[in-house]
């Protein structure tokens, strides 16, 4: 569909509103403007953004042929002209009482982003692949994030925010991959505020400032993902996570790259990685650690754990396992404030034959 690769510019009073939408979801952001005529056009919102980010001066002319659809910009001496669409063409956009839930800082809603959403899967339009945003009915909003891709699992969660209308049980919204990182970039860049969050039927409404993130919910039943972590946790060792990442990035050099295994031999007073490749080699790295469980060995895949020790919230982690084949939790010492689970590789699978 053409046109969802267009902005609709909409000029009035003393600013102008931008809109953008996928079908799925629509962002609205408004800019100052002295406006001389109303008036409504369309633009290629990727071609419009080159333009702009090359352009010098810090004022810009916009005048509109509608017989044409042209829209001419001027800045300085630098004079282009763009065609749009009709804007009638432009996707009508939702009108749906929204009901406000909740407020919440921006960086809380990003940092709980952050640290989930590598483990989301990317088939679009699956309740297992979506990012899972979770409201728990504490006297202050317990705010829960998760992800995962069917090999791991990424919980998140923080007390934070005020509740605008307080729920009396707990609720929650799925968002496809597409519409959670554009969330995810939005809150990255924009200036830092408290935003807020409501719903409407099928949608969320997440408004910060005066730039509104409307979405359509991914339905659709989410797996039952708290069985995963037992109620009595079995720590196997607790590491410094700068070491061990360093040393995981090392070996994910020579790990295969299809499934880059990485055992985990956990020795007295250290642990020790290794990877082993058949098609280039192997690699073998010591990171000191406490060893809880002496002895014990387990087979992992490198980017999944490198993934969850680089977004987890302290340096302090402790890996968790009842047997090598059940899953490995990391906690930073609160598994409600935080967790990753990642289920491991059998001893003696995944490994490449050696063409030799």
């Amino acid at each position: 569909m053409p046109i969802t690769g267009h902005l609709l510019l909409s000029a009035t009073d003393d600013h102008i509103t931008i809109t953008t939408t996928n079908l799925e979801t629509t962002v609205i952001a408004q800019c100052p403007a002295s406006v001389s005529e109303a008036g409504t056009v369309t633009l290629p919102g990727k071609k419009l953004y080159e333009v702009l980010k090359e352009l010098s001066g810090e004022e810009i002319r916009l005048s509109h042929n509608a017989k044409t659809l042209a829209t001419t910009l001027e800045c300085n001496g630098s004079r282009f002209q763009l065609i749009g669409l009709p804007p009638e063409e432009f996707p009508a956009m939702p009108t749906h009482a929204a009901t406000p839930l909740f407020t919440i800082a921006q960086q809380d809603l990003y940092t709980l982003m952050t640290e989930t959403l590598p483990s989301m899967g990317h088939a679009t339009q699956q309740a297992l692949n979506t990012l899972r945003i979770e409201w728990h009915p504490t006297t202050i909003p317990t705010i829960r994030t998760v992800t995962t891709d069917g090999k791991r699992l990424k919980q998140s969660e923080l007390t934070t925010g005020t509740w605008l209308k307080k729920p009396t049980t707990k609720g929650h919204a799925l968002l496809s991959p597409c519409t959670a990182q554009v969330l995810h970039r939005l809150l990255h860049y924009t200036r830092p505020d408290v935003i807020t969050v409501s719903i409407a039927d099928a949608l969320l409404i997440i408004t910060l400032p005066t730039l509104p993130v409307t979405t359509r919910l991914v339905e659709g039943r989410y797996p039952n993902y708290e069985t995963l972590t037992p109620t009595h946790l079995s720590p196997c060792l607790e590491l410094t996570r700068k070491d061990c990442i360093e040393s995981l990035t090392r070996l994910a050099i020579m790990a295969p790259p299809e499934t880059p295994a990485i055992d985990l031999d956990l020795s007295a007073n250290r642990l020790i990685l290794h990877t082993d490749n058949p098609q280039l080699g192997q690699a073998r790295e010591e990171v000191s650690a406490t060893i809880l469980r002496e002895g014990f060995k387990v087979r992992l895949n490198a980017r999944f754990l490198l993934d969850a020790l680089t977004t987890a919230p302290t340096d302090h982690i402790t890996l968790n396992m009842d047997t090598p084949d059940s899953p490995c939790i990391l906690t930073n010492g609160n598994p409600t404030r935080w967790r990753a689970i990642i289920m491991p590789i059998r001893i003696g699978e995944h490994r490449p034959a050696n063409p030799a």
